[in-house]
């Protein structure tokens, strides 16, 4: 459908240009990819490279959580986690 063709190109936009800080550094890479209205985003790394002043700056504690916990939040937002 392509009424939300234009959303998803402004989402994608917006969530590119927010993590791109991120991408090279330290071993995170960030991965986009696109299937009809479909948008996925993919951010992965370490954590156990970076130093506690970037885990701060980036908002990654150790008490953060499990990834149920994350998923469970992220659910609750109206995202969808596979």
């Amino acid at each position: 459908d392509d009424t939300y063709v234009s959303m998803i190109d402004m989402l994608e936009s917006t969530l590119k240009a927010s993590l791109e800080e991120y991408d090279g550094k330290n071993g995170f890479t960030i991965d986009t990819s696109r299937e009809d209205n479909k948008l996925v985003i993919t951010l992965n790394g370490d954590i156990t490279k970076l130093t506690e002043e970037e885990k701060e700056s980036y908002d990654i504690t150790s008490g953060a959580g499990t990834l149920e916990d994350a998923k469970t939040m992220l659910e609750g937002q109206g995202y969808t986690c596979e």
